[in-house]
């Protein structure tokens, strides 16, 4: 790293000096300067700013309500399963007169909405810092300040995008939810659940990362992949791009896997020996 930031030095200074030369020449010679660069290349975005919003943080904003998902959930479904066990409350609530099935979707409950919850709330503090931030530094005095800076900032996202993410993630925390009780139930104590949940943070990181990547894209391969199709689908949509035949298959394909997983969750609730485990 220091030998690239001596080299960069290096090339700018002698950059400098090679041009100063050229200039030094032509003047002597009563040439003008732009003779050795007759023409200036230039780049301007033509993109609308939703899309330019959504090239530069539809990747990461998926991200983030993919793991603010998973860790809003991850806590609650451990105190509700090993925790429980562990309490010994488990079996006086097993004892009443409830049906298990009503049982299972109480504490299904619980945990999607601590889990939807912690997402809202923790992207409403972040839509806030972004918007203080921006007006900070539009009104610096800096260039490029001026009125209505942080509202540009806030007009980089399709608002109708974040409400397609919205309406996206819900099958996934869904699924969330029910897989965190469906792994905690089979642990003994919070910690054993802990050390069981633990290791799907990785599960859950790596295809969201996969979706952040430059080149890959959604197609109808990818469109496949769980939690990977859902990020590259929401980043177009906050782009303010709706292919709507990928919208459909990926909010399908999750409400699938959410009520297989649901399906699961109750079938390991009726099952003694797995909320008894010894």
């Amino acid at each position: 790293m220091k030998s690239g930031m001596g080299r960069g030095q290096v090339q700018g200074f002698l950059s400098d000096y090679r041009d100063d030369m050229v200039e030094v020449g032509l003047e002597a010679r009563g040439l003008p300067a732009t003779i050795a660069r007759p023409f200036d290349v230039k780049s301007q975005n033509v993109a609308p700013p939703e899309k330019v919003g959504g090239n530069a943080f539809g990747g990461f904003i998926p991200y983030i309500v993919v793991i603010l998902c998973m860790t809003g959930a991850m806590y609650p479904a451990m105190d509700l399963t090993a925790g429980e066990k562990e309490r010994g409350t488990m079996e006086t609530l097993l004892c009443s007169p409830v049906n298990r099935v009503n049982i299972v979707l109480g504490k299904f409950l619980m945990t999607l909405s601590a889990s939807v919850v912690t997402m809202l709330l923790s992207l409403i503090m972040f839509a806030v810092s972004a918007v203080g931030a921006g007006k900070v530094f539009a009104g610096g005095g800096g260039a490029g300040g001026g009125e209505g800076g942080g509202e540009g900032f806030v007009m980089l996202i399709d608002p109708w995008g974040m409400l397609g993410v919205f309406g996206m993630i819900v099958p996934l925390a869904v699924l969330f939810a029910v897989g965190l009780l469906t792994v905690s139930l089979f642990a003994k104590s919070f910690k054993e659940a802990q050390s069981y949940v633990s290791p799907l943070m990785i599960v859950v990181i790596l295809p969201s990362v996969m979706g952040m990547l430059p080149g890959v894209e959604l197609t109808w391969k990818t469109a496949l992949v769980p939690i990977t199709s859902l990020s590259l689908v929401c980043k177009e949509m906050l782009s303010g791009v709706w292919n709507w035949h990928f919208i459909l298959v990926i909010f399908g394909s999750q409400v699938v896997y959410a009520a297989a997983a649901l399906w699961l969750c109750v079938k390991m609730f009726n099952r003694e020996s797995v909320i008894f485990r010894a």
